[in-house]
């Protein structure tokens, strides 16, 4: 039993190391992103938790990190009192804990972001996470960030970002204003990027929000966006 557990453990970690390695090469960045990543593991559903786990991986500013989640208990929603902000690069955020559940990040009708994405945060990817009830669900002012497998919900923005982004195989629903707002007040380069893929974006105020210099290079493709 322990070595079947053992074999599970190191299958799972190596997807979390492929899910990254994509990413990169979607963006052509080379990447030390190897077995050497620090876990952390949340276990209980306070918000102290997660926000600890958060801090240590901010304290490998370069990574790489993993940041997973094993429940004691079947309560799996963690409720917010300010935003989450992750200011490292090469990290990712896994919120499946292995029983067929994920975790929920509720920001109980707030005003704040629910995880913010800092603009020296490259590389960084959020899967199996369910984001509701906070302004944006996620704002990215990063480069290079990946969200796979999650849900956006009954925010004002799913999803907004500065920076080039994949979403993949999310769903964005219920969102007050937009489901997806690629916006940057400051101008664009041609490095920025937007790509959606594999996605519902259904029922929000808008559906995907793209300023015009940068719809250049961006891709959407294979979704479902249907009343927005």
């Amino acid at each position: 039993m322990k070595k079947e557990s053992l074999k599970n453990s190191n299958i799972a970690m190596k997807k979390i190391y492929t899910d990254l390695l994509v990413l990169l090469t979607i963006f052509n960045v080379e990447s030390s992103f190897a077995a050497d990543a620090d876990t952390i593991i949340v276990t209980k559903e306070y918000e102290s938790d997660i926000r600890s786990a958060i801090e240590k991986a901010n304290a490998r500013p370069d990574g790489p990190n993993v940041i997973l989640f094993k429940f004691r208990s079947s309560l799996h929603t963690i409720k917010l009192s300010e935003p989450l902000v992750l200011t490292a690069s090469n990290t990712v955020i896994d919120g499946y804990d292995g029983s067929n559940s994920t975790a929920v990040l509720d920001g109980v009708d707030s005003t704040f972001v629910g995880i913010k994405i800092d603009k020296g945060a490259s590389n960084v990817v959020l899967k199996n996470l369910t984001i509701k009830n906070c302004s944006d669900g996620v704002f990215s002012d990063a480069n290079g960030t990946l969200l796979s497998n999650c849900k956006l919900e009954n925010n004002i923005n799913g999803v907004r970002s500065y920076g080039r982004i994949v979403v993949d195989g999310c769903s964005i629903t219920n969102n007050e204003s937009n489901g997806i707002l690629f916006h940057h007040p400051g101008g664009y380069s041609k490095s920025d990027t937007l790509f959606v893929k594999n996605s519902v974006i259904a029922s929000n105020g808008g559906g995907i929000s793209v300023s015009i210099p940068a719809a250049e290079g961006s891709i959407i493709e294979n979704n479902l966006i249907y009343s927005n």
